[in-house]
């Protein structure tokens, strides 16, 4: 009786452990997949400005990309009217560790100034130049 008890002990142990290592996993993984969408919406809104996409049927003077909390907003700028274009939000217990806004300037999709987007609870970032923005 006692070698059974033993036994679920150890189970229950293990178990434990597996659980814990599961969802910091899951964690990690979310990161990851908010750290991925973050770039793409960044390269996104800096193509739409190289593309001089069309909003309403006008091309916007600049495309502005505003990160925070857990959601991430492409905008038109056209004169001093701002038309939010896309709206996507982070998986589920992700979110940026402040507020990022960056602008584009149509027809040369410039940056201002190199950053890094970073995340709470995370060491991955979103590393932004002139060229492209990378999660890392």
């Amino acid at each position: 009786m006692i070698e059974v008890i033993i036994v679920v002990a150890i189970i229950g142990i293990i178990s434990a452990l597996g659980f814990e290592l599961l969802g910091n996993a899951r964690r990690d993984n979310n990161y990851k997949i908010a750290c991925e969408m973050a770039a793409s919406q960044i390269n996104k809104t800096k193509n739409y400005s190289l593309t001089g996409k069309t909003v309403d049927g006008a091309t916007p003077n600049k495309f502005k990309i505003t990160m925070s909390g857990s959601t991430i907003v492409i905008s038109g700028l056209t004169g001093g009217t701002e038309t939010p274009l896309e709206t996507v939000s982070l998986p589920g217990g992700t979110s940026f560790s402040g507020a990022f806004v960056e602008e584009y300037v149509v027809p040369y999709g410039g940056i201002n100034n190199a950053m890094d987007v970073t995340f709470s609870d995370s060491s991955r970032y979103v590393d932004v130049s002139g060229f492209r923005a990378l999660c890392r």
